[in-house]
């Protein structure tokens, strides 16, 4: 049952990530399986169960993904705009 669950979600992650990939998104393998979580959690009711050894390793994916689009060009516009970031952030605080 978990199993099937489980296939469940990688088809419609498979399937998810290749409109978002198709409708030029942002990073779509990594919302794609995330979208297809919760639609199969929250809508379909499916009992999901990772191993651990998965995930682990898609969280060390994800931050490999996230990792990667930061550049020296990304840090130098944080830098220039950082303090603006923070007050915006910080606005209602």
């Amino acid at each position: 049952m978990i199993y099937r669950n489980n296939f469940i979600v990688f088809v419609l992650s498979f399937f998810i990530s290749i409109l978002l990939y198709s409708s030029h998104v942002l990073l779509p393998f990594m919302f794609g399986p995330i979208i297809a979580s919760i639609i199969c959690v929250k809508v379909f009711k499916l009992d999901i169960k990772w191993p651990f050894l998965l995930s682990e390793l898609g969280i060390v994916l994800l931050g490999v993904q996230i990792g990667s689009t930061f550049t020296k060009n990304v840090v130098m516009d944080i830098k220039t705009i950082g303090f603006r970031l923070l007050l915006y952030l910080f606005r209602y605080y």
